[in-house]
């Protein structure tokens, strides 16, 4: 069972190092899926995994949008706690590995941070 981490600290054995930034929001780590399920399509799975991002940032609403919105799977991501950096994501029924959940993650990281925020009325 292998899990992804940043700066390569992990939770048993076979962990790959990933480079990112620590002053933005970055993907901390992503667990590989418990178990597969099958539909129609093929095989599905769901992802866990903690985001690492400054206590103040508060855009995981535009960042689920977009995923949502960007893929046939579901990003659900948790707000801060206790002035933690990290936090925790679930990502359902993905039809890809770790490697690609965390390739696109960071994309629509990207794309959030890049995009101006709207102004509330």
């Amino acid at each position: 069972m292998d899990t992804y981490t940043r700066n390569g600290v992990a939770a048993g054995s076979g962990a790959q190092t990933l480079t990112a930034p620590v002053d933005g929001v970055t993907v901390e780590s992503i667990d590989p899926p418990r178990g597969r399920r099958y539909d129609e399509d093929g095989a599905v799975a769901d992802f866990t995994g903690y985001l690492h991002a400054p206590v103040g940032w508060d855009r995981e609403r535009e960042l689920e949008k977009y995923w949502n919105s960007e893929h046939e799977s579901r990003l659900g991501l948790g707000f801060c706690v206790a002035g933690n950096p990290r936090r925790h994501f679930m990502l359902r029924t993905v039809r890809h590995d770790a490697a690609w959940v965390r390739e696109q993650l960071e994309l629509a990281i990207a794309h959030v941070e890049a995009t101006p925020r709207r102004r509330s009325r």
